[in-house]
């Protein structure tokens, strides 16, 4: 529409709803009624998006979707809750932006905007899902089922080929830790002074903290890989939350300390058998590289009563 005003969407609405008889110069203002029936009460002009919303709710029987242009291919801003109802006037608009500035047209060919070059023949598409069909029936079907998470537009992509398999990667979260801490707080709620509010607050809304809570104590347990306690302390008293991360870290020079103690790995017939004979690794699951895992192979010595170790 070649208007030169602000009410871009009027113009856009209008076009949709009262086409020239003749069919000619649907591009003048001048083919269409100002006096269009529709309630604009409290809209602004220019429009902005959010205020489509009001604008249906004034009027019972228009449904707008919004279309938008990124990356050279049209994307949907705004779908109507409505457009399945029966009744209603199912109107795209297409919003056109340059800096601040915005223009609404209508879109008198959807299959044409959104058309892709891959397919020789008229499709049908759906808004939120972007999801092609060939017969307009099979599209009226789908939307039965197509609202999604929140009602909210989505658009369906396949993953290229050589990145369509989702493999674990963190294989650190596999392993069991040396030593895992386990601890608990306990709180009083205690009272915080203020200043007494005067009767001008009564009938207002604001929010006032009044308690907090004051660590008065705690508890901890370390315990090893193996499920054996190595460590425990109970506290209770003055500045509890200091005095915890004191004993945590003094816990943690302990656990370092058993950590770089050399302890011999003790490995039983069938253990070393089943090493021997590994051929995938048993954290990640990925094939073993035979001439670089060989070299890295310790040295095993026969122990008592057919045990083997490291030597």
């Amino acid at each position: 529409m070649k208007n030169n005003d602000n009410e871009c969407i009027k113009w856009a609405i209008r076009a949709a709803l009262f086409p020239p008889k003749d069919g000619k110069h649907a591009q003048r203002t001048s083919k269409y009624p100002v006096k269009d029936g529709i309630n604009y009460e409290g809209i602004d002009f220019p429009t902005p998006m959010k205020q489509i919303d009001k604008l249906e709710r004034q009027n019972r029987k228009l449904a707008i979707t919004v279309y938008g242009w990124e990356n050279g291919r049209a994307v949907v801003y705004r779908i109507s809750d409505k457009e399945q109802e029966e009744d209603v006037f199912d109107i795209p608009l297409m919003l056109i932006e340059s800096g601040a500035k915005q223009h609404y047209c209508w879109v008198k060919n959807e299959s044409a905007l959104n058309f892709d070059r891959s397919y020789c023949h008229k499709t049908y598409r759906c808004r939120r899902c972007a999801t092609r069909f060939t017969r307009e029936h099979v599209l009226e079907e789908h939307k039965k089922h197509y609202k999604g998470v929140n009602k909210s537009p989505q658009n369906k992509e396949m993953p290229k080929e050589g990145e369509n398999i989702l493999k674990f990667e963190n294989h650190k979260k596999m392993m069991r830790v040396p030593f895992v801490i386990y601890a608990d707080f306990e709180c009083l709620v205690m009272k915080i002074q203020g200043c007494e509010r005067g009767p001008e607050w009564e009938n207002k809304s604001y929010t006032e903290k009044t308690k907090k809570h004051k660590a008065c104590g705690y508890a901890f347990i370390v315990v090893r890989n193996d499920g054996e306690i190595m460590g425990s302390k109970v506290y209770r008293g003055e500045n509890a939350v200091e005095n915890f991360f004191e004993s945590v870290f003094q816990e943690e020079e302990r656990i370092r300390e058993r950590m770089a103690e050399e302890r011999k790995v003790v490995m039983k017939p069938k253990d070393w058998q089943n090493f021997k004979n590994a051929t995938v690794c048993h954290v990640c699951e990925k094939s073993l590289i035979v001439g670089e895992y060989w070299d890295s192979v310790p040295v095993f010595e026969e122990g008592e009563e057919g045990e083997e170790y490291f030597g």
